[in-house]
């Protein structure tokens, strides 16, 4: 990793530190210069604008989950198997870095989200999300999966994840991480019925 990627990356983070302590919409470029210590035309060496750093946030943030997530997966050939690392690991990456959902609900309910399209300016590297859709279609093919949609099987079972962890976050507390996560994976791999 080159010099200035370096500098990229502790931006990225420290950025986002200051983004969910003063709130997108209240922090400023010079907030954000302050807070590194430099100015604000320093910021504008490495993103054109706000808007740029935010979106880069959030594709290091996502770049950094499929390393993790493809390592994770490495020599795995169960489909139901890996849909359980998929859903496992995405709890373990907030669990161990829980910025990273403050920053996501940070943004979620900022005046920007409504200015930034983040899923289309992220959608066309989205390895991490079309990860999720090919594990269903392979699981479909062995017979171990419902049919449909894999993307819209897809899109409910992370509709499931945030909604969990957005319950976790507002309303339990980090205290029943495993409790909350081990309920997302039984209902995804095994249904609400009682059989």
């Amino acid at each position: 990793m080159s010099n200035r990627e370096k500098r990229r990356q502790e931006i990225i983070l420290s950025a986002m530190k200051v983004f969910i302590e003063k709130g997108i919409d209240n922090t400023s470029m010079e907030d954000l210069a302050r807070a590194l210590g430099t100015t604000k035309s320093y910021f504008y060496f490495y993103f054109k604008s706000k808007e740029d750093l935010i979106i880069s946030i959030f594709q290091y943030l996502k770049d950094r989950a499929l390393m993790e997530l493809e390592k994770a997966l490495e020599n795995v050939d169960d489909p139901v198997r890996k849909l359980e690392i998929w859903i496992r690991e995405h709890f373990r990456q907030v669990r161990e870095n829980p910025d990273f959902l403050r920053f996501v609900y940070n943004f979620v309910f900022s005046s920007m989200a409504r200015r930034i399209d983040v899923v289309s300016n992220l959608k066309r590297r989205d390895r991490y999300f079309g990860l999720l859709s090919d594990i269903i279609r392979e699981g479909q093919e062995r017979g171990a999966f419902i049919p449909g949609s894999p993307e819209a099987i897809s899109y409910a079972m992370r509709g499931t994840i945030y909604g969990a962890m957005r319950y976790l976050f507002e309303e339990k507390g980090e205290e029943d991480f495993s409790e909350v996560e081990d309920t997302v994976v039984n209902l995804i791999l095994n249904g609400i019925l009682r059989n």
